[in-house]
């Protein structure tokens, strides 16, 4: 007995046709298939987002699911009384293919590239967190499963940062700079708290504040501190206030080296083991309130667009409380998340 079995070929969206030749008395049974192997999640959904870019303003969002579905082809005696009794038997496994919609149920925030795919860019809100849903199906299936609806919450994306710091303030005389530097080891701080100075650094905070930037306020500065912040992608704004002298500003902390000041040198060096490149990549506003502060290079140190605000000679404390109270105007920070 001679069987010839011919399996079409199918296009996109056709539906399964098994078809036999026949040379004797036997045929084909109908298809038949697993109904009980439903979709399965290799991989729940998960964010990625990509390294030294802040603000977050966009996250990489994926999941992963598989369908394997058991088939079964049979040829069977076409009438009970022909001799042809054999049955033949084959199982395969097939695995299905496998759409993915994400929806916006909640929240703010968009799908740039489209919202189909295992893999979707989600671009997030300033303002509020997304609630999103991926509905997981059969695209052309043998055996229609359950969808898969699976949830997920991106938060919105984070706020520019402002830095602020208090160096060297008025009532630091040299013999308390003196003692402390000698008597103290690392990362010990030893300003004053002049008011004066103070209140000029909480001016400049609640600028920024205002501005809408996330604003770390240290009320004593370190080498240490100021490295962090040029370290941190998410920096677009940079503030000293305190003495200066030579170009250079006066902190309130030391470390293990011993520096009592930062430089433009300083800065320059730190950028270059840290990101390759003498100019840090994205503080865009420096403000230096130290008098003397622009005798060295300090616009060498950060972004070529950056704003760099300082003065070369001495300068009454009235001239600097007037600047923060009245005269700045903080750069409006840079995000590409939703409004």
């Amino acid at each position: 007995m001679k069987i010839t079995a011919v399996i079409q070929k199918l296009n996109p969206g056709e539906s399964i046709d098994y078809t036999e030749a026949l040379i004797g008395n036997c045929e084909s049974s109908p298809l038949a298939y697993d109904k009980y192997t439903p979709i399965s999640i290799v991989n729940p959904i998960t964010e990625t987002i990509a390294p030294n870019v802040c603000p977050d303003y966009a996250v990489l969002l994926s999941v992963n699911a598989i369908d394997e579905d058991q088939v079964i082809i049979e040829c069977a005696p076409k009438f009970k009384s022909q001799t042809c009794k054999t049955k033949s038997n084959k199982t395969i496994i097939a695995k299905d293919n496998i759409s993915y919609t994400w929806i916006l149920i909640s929240g703010k925030g968009e799908f740039p590239l489209g919202n189909t795919g295992s893999t979707v860019v989600f671009r997030k809100s300033q303002s509020e967190d997304a609630v999103l849903m991926c509905e997981i199906k059969n695209e052309f299936s043998l055996a229609e499963d359950p969808v898969i609806r699976l949830n997920y919450t991106v938060k919105k994306a984070k706020k520019p940062k402002a830095f602020v710091g208090l160096g060297d303030d008025e009532n630091t005389g040299d013999l308390v700079k003196l003692y402390h530097l000698i008597v103290h080891k690392a990362d010990d701080v030893y300003g004053g708290k002049g008011s004066g100075f103070h209140s000029v650094a909480e001016s400049m905070v609640q600028a920024y504040e205002k501005a809408g930037y996330d604003v770390t306020f240290y009320e004593y500065t370190s080498v240490g501190i100021i490295n962090s912040i040029l370290e941190d992608p998410c920096y677009q704004a940079f503030c000293m206030v305190g003495h200066g002298s030579g170009g250079n500003v006066l902190l309130s902390g030391n470390t293990s080296e011993s520096f009592d000041e930062y430089t433009s040198f300083i800065a320059r060096k730190y950028n270059e083991t840290f990101w390759g490149c003498s100019r840090n990549p994205s503080i865009r506003d420096v403000q230096l309130l130290a008098c003397n502060a622009l005798d060295s290079p300090w616009e060498s140190a950060f972004n070529c667009n950056a704003r760099v605000h300082g003065y070369k000679e001495t300068k009454l404390l009235a001239t600097l409380r007037f600047y923060a109270y009245v005269q700045f105007r903080p750069y409006k920070p840079l995000t590409l998340a939703l409004p």
